[in-house]
Order: structure tokens, then C-alpha cells, then sequence
């Protein structure tokens, strides 16, 4: 990826950046409890900690994006300025379904080892998106 255009725009990546590691902070949280249903708030916490970050990426470089929750979407953009962001694509559409469908009761329940892989797909997103976003800091 290019520079980013404008000081602003390093700013509120790293607010989108900041608020991404909160949300894996909660998600790691929740996988740490007891409860099985903590797991499905675990997963919708990866979702959104994976969202921020590519969100981020899209805002530093100037990337209009959508106000939407599907990570395949935000991922071909950032793949569109940045063809590297190919490396993990794959987890993002995996982790996209954890955004709305844990919330509701029909949804199959989540157990660890699935919480535990979308932990890992989510720790993958964040630390390929540092290498962009924690150098503009």
C-alpha cells in the first residue's frame, strides 16, 4: 500500500486499529469462562476485532468502504490497493458469520475448539494489519 494522504487519516486508523485490539481483548474474555454461550460472544467479538482492523487498513490509505459486517467485502478492497492482503482472505470470509448469526437463538451452538480457530484466524488478521497500521502510528 501506498502512504497515507493525510495526518487525520493516521489518527483515526489508529483509533479503528486501538478499538480492534479492544474487541479481541473481549473476545479472548468471553473464550476464557465457563459458560458454552460465551463462546458464541467470543466469535462475535473476533468478527468485530477483525472488522476494525481491515477498516483501519481502508481508512489510512483513503479507501471509501461500506457500512457493513462482511470481512470478504473489506478484504478485496484492501487486496485491491494491496495485493498481499490475499494471505488472509480466507479467514476473513470464514470469520464473516460470526457477525449477526451467534446473536440469535437458531443459530447452532458454538463450541471451543470453533471459538478457539476463530480466535486464531482473528489473531492472524490483527497481526498482518499491524504491520501497516502500527508504523503509522
Amino acid at each position: 500500500m501506498n502512504g497515507p494522504n493525510r495526518p487525520s487519516l493516521v489518527s483515526l486508523a489508529a483509533k479503528w486499529y486501538e478499538r480492534s485490539l479492544c474487541d479481541l481483548r473481549g473476545a479472548r474474555l468471553f473464550f476464557d469462562q465457563t459458560n458454552p454461550e460465551d463462546y458464541e460472544n467470543s466469535c462475535y467479538h473476533c468478527q468485530q476485532a477483525a472488522e476494525k482492523a481491515l477498516k483501519g487498513c481502508l481508512t489510512l490509505y483513503d479507501i471509501p468502504f461500506l457500512k457493513k459486517h462482511d470481512l470478504d467485502y473489506l478484504c478485496q478492497l484492501c487486496i485491491g490497493q494491496e495485493p498481499s492482503f490475499a494471505a488472509i482472505h480466507a479467514e476473513c470470509k470464514e470469520l464473516t458469520v460470526y457477525s449477526n448469526a451467534p446473536r440469535y437463538p437458531e443459530y447452532p451452538e458454538i463450541d471451543r475448539p470453533e471459538a478457539e480457530s476463530a480466535l486464531a484466524k482473528t489473531e492472524k488478521i490483527i497481526v498482518f494489519c499491524s504491520k501497516f497500521l502500527s508504523t503509522n502510528k
